[in-house]
Formats: structure tokens, sequence, C-alpha cells
């Protein structure tokens, strides 16, 4: 290999030619990850840059940079058949390490994601996939759908530092692969592609730890996505006690309008350009932002876009700046003392459909409301819904208990006239895509809410009623 340095990097290549390109890339990024793009010959090559942080980093640095074995392994996969694209060299800088490779057109199995009529294509790629890498022996520790660049009819693998050859590939090996294939894609997967996938790969046995391991895999993410939430990273920007969604910088300028809302809890002021919501416990705050911050990080808009957090101080307690909705919308509770009886049943069963799939939507994402009472859903006037209290979110999924008391929760909350069968409609519709057995759940809620009162904000004000 041709040796060069330049900028502080000593280069590692294997063509000559290269130096020009990776002259051009001047300092070491301060980004943690950052790529590149050039003209080389008669096509392009990829550059990535991997950053190392800390004592750990530095002596990872030193020892075997991530981008040098990336280099490495990737030329043991191609002579193991397993396509990946050619590795040109590598560059070791104080701080981090570049890999090179030749540029693949093509798009990752990402893009297919949301695309229903692919996905027989893209359970099918991952079979594919999975069954090379456990005949070869290698355990990736990242196949996610980001990872796998379908191009010209091939599957390519990318992003190689945290994978390692086997020489004994066990069970543990397979799952992790599965596991982290199947990440993105399977809580919008039905039963039936999910048994088709596994009769098609090592059979049903592997289904109970693969699932298993999805779910430690989610909560550990979860985690550390919570745990980014005050710091600069590719979603935020961190300075002086607030930490801004990246975009929003100029959402929170605006001038104070009035006070929406105030108690011993919450203050809600709206501005200009944003409504602020004041907690005054330093707890709740946090984790209403960690939420927000995991919700923008997962890409699910079912909140008020949040602007920023600014922390409490001495003299003034935190805050959230979020999208004002003014107008566009209103609560649940007040949207059906006020449109329920003039809705014909076509619109009220286009209701139900719509309301139903956003809780069904978000239940199998794990996501639900401990505080679901209709005035903390939001109504949008496109025909969307929105949680409000962000604070009341939690992620640790739910079972028939706490379905029950959610949809408790929402049962007493809105308007007494809307009769039984309305009722039962929209509650069968919500729990039919996530459990078999649903008439004992719906009896339990019909016979367990008739022991509470009927409370929610209605177009006049707060409304109390009694069932009989």
């Amino acid at each position: 290999m041709h040796t060069f340095k330049t900028g502080g990097t000593t280069w590692f290549l294997e063509d000559q030619s290269l130096e020009r390109v990776v002259e051009e890339l001047g300092h070491e990024p301060k980004e943690k990850r950052a790529h590149f793009i050039w003209e080389h010959g008669k096509g392009k090559v990829f550059i990535k840059f991997f950053q190392e942080r800390g004592l750990s980093g530095l002596i990872r640095n030193r020892i075997l940079p991530r981008g040098k074995k990336e280099y490495e392994l990737s030329e043991k996969l191609r002579s193991l058949s397993i396509l990946t694209p050619k590795a040109l060299g590598y560059g070791v800088a104080p701080h981090g390490s570049y890999v090179i490779q030749e540029w693949i057109k093509g798009e990752p199995l990402m893009a297919w994601i949301d695309d229903r009529s692919k996905r027989q294509q893209l359970t099918s790629a991952l079979v594919i996939v999975l069954e090379q890498l456990k005949a070869k022996g290698l355990r990736h520790n990242d196949l996610h759908l980001g990872n796998i660049i379908g191009a010209s009819g091939k599957l390519y693998l990318v992003d190689l530092h945290k994978g390692s050859l086997k020489k004994d590939f066990t069970l543990a090996d397979d799952v992790s692969n599965v596991s982290h294939a199947l990440a993105m894609l399977y809580d919008s997967m039905d039963e039936r592609e999910k048994a088709w996938f596994f009769s098609h790969y090592s059979g049903d046995a592997l289904r109970g730890r693969v699932e298993q391991e999805l779910e430690r895999l989610r909560r550990r993410w979860i985690t550390k996505k919570a745990a980014r939430a005050f710091r600069t990273t590719s979603v935020l920007v961190a300075s002086r006690g607030r930490v801004t969604v990246r975009g929003m910088e100029e959402k929170t300028q605006g001038e104070y309008l009035a006070t929406i809302k105030k108690d011993r809890k919450v203050t809600v002021e709206r501005h200009t350009d944003h409504v602020r919501k004041i907690y005054a416990h330093k707890r709740r705050l946090h984790r209403a932002w960690k939420h927000h911050v995991i919700l923008e990080y997962m890409r699910l808009f079912i909140t008020p876009q949040p602007y920023c957090l600014q922390q409490a101080s001495v003299s003034a307690p935190g805050y959230v700046a979020m999208e004002d909705l003014t107008g566009k919308g209103e609560e649940l509770d007040r949207f059906l003392d006020r449109s329920y009886d003039g809705m014909s049943g076509a619109a009220w069963h286009g209701f139900i459909d719509a309301f139903s799939s956003f809780l069904a939507f978000t239940l199998t994402k794990k996501i639900i409301h401990a505080d679901l009472k209709a005035c903390n859903v939001f109504v949008l006037r496109k025909g969307a819904f929105l949680f409000l209290d962000v604070e009341d979110l939690d992620f640790s999924g739910f079972d028939d208990a706490v379905l029950k008391r959610m949809l408790i929760q929402l049962n007493t909350t809105i308007p007494k006239r809307i009769p039984i069968r309305d009722r039962l409609r929209l509650f069968a519709k919500i729990t039919r895509p996530l459990l078999s057995e649903r008439k004992r759940l719906l009896k339990e809620i019909a016979s367990e809410s008739l022991a509470r009162e009927i409370v929610y904000e209605g177009v006049g004000g707060l409304k109390r009623e009694a069932w009989q």
C-alpha cells in the first residue's frame, strides 16, 4: 500500500492517485461521523470519518482504528464472496480515522420500509442476507436496514467496523444479526408476515429469542436517546442552559401574549411564535423534554413540534417551547361536544377509523399515554391526531391492564350522549389489531366505567355527568 501524510492524517492507499482526493479533505471533521463523496477517475469514492472521544477512544485509535478495521474486514468479506463496496484504503488522524471505499449507486433497504407493496421483497432480501452471513460466520453487530444497500439487483453490506468473523457461529450470533435486521421493521409487520419470515429463516424456534432481543434493543435505544437529550447531537444544539432542536433556532424569540393555563404543576403561556410550557418541578420538565427528544429521533410526529428546552435557573423555572396549535384544531372532548351531534354515520365511521388507527399505531410502537383523558388528545383540522402532556407518555409498552386503564380514562372523559354502541365500535377498532381476545376486555371497560363519573371540557367549560 502507498503511505501518504497530509493535514495531520496518515493515509494508507491502494491507489496513489487517491492522494489528490484526500488532500482536499482538509482538517479533521468536528462531527462524530462525517461522510464525503468525491469524483475519482471514471467513478466516485465514498469516504467516512469516525471520531474518537475520551481516553478509551484515543486508545482504540492507536491500537485498531475503526477505519482500518472496516478496511480489513471489507477485504476479508470480499474474499468470502460477501458483497461490500471495495475498500480502497484508510487514514489515521489524531482524533479519529477514515475509510475510503468505492461508491455504490443504490438505495438502502430502509427506503422500502413504508412501501407495503415491497414488503415481501424486503423480507425475502433479509432472508437471503441472513442466510449468507450465517453460512460465512459473520456477526455484523449493526445490521439495520440502512446498512444493506440494494444496487443493480444485488445486496451490499456497509458499516462493517463493529463486525467480526466467527470460527464458531453460535445461536447468539444468529439472534443478534436477525434482531438488528428486523429492528426497524418488526413493529409494522403483521402476524402473517412474521410467520412467513421465520418459516423461511431458521424456523419458529428462533422467534422467541429474537423477540426478546428486539425488546432489549428497543429499551437500550430509548435509554441512549434519552441520555442525549441535554447535549449537542445530530438532532440538538446545546448552549448555556438551552437545548434547541436543529432547524428550530428562530422559533422562540416571540413576545408574550397571554397565559393559557396555570396550576401547581405547570403554567402555559402563548407567545407570538410559540407556546411555552413552564414546569414547577425540574423532574417533570426533564421527563417531558426527554420524551420529545426520543420522538424526534424516532421521527414520530405525534405531539406538538418541540422547539427548545430552557433549563431552570435560580431566578426562573424551566420550560419547553413548542408549536402553537391555535387555529389548527381542538382537544378531543371539545371536538366531540361540538361536532358529534352533527356527524353522519359515514363521518363517525371515518372518525373512528382515523382515531383508532392513530392509537393502534402508537401502541404497536410501544408508546402509551399514562393519562389518556380526551383533553390530552388533540384533533387536527386535517384529520390527524396529537398527544398533549408529553411528560405522561411511556415507552415501555402495554399489556391488557394498561390498555384497559387507558380506554377507561378515554371512555369517562367524552360526552355521555355518545351511545354505548358507538363507544364499543371505537374501542373494538382500537383493540382489533392488538388483541385476539377482546370481548372480556371490552366488558370490563364498560362495567368499570359505570363506577366513575364522566368529566370533560365541553364547548361551554367543565362538565360532569352521571351514567344514569
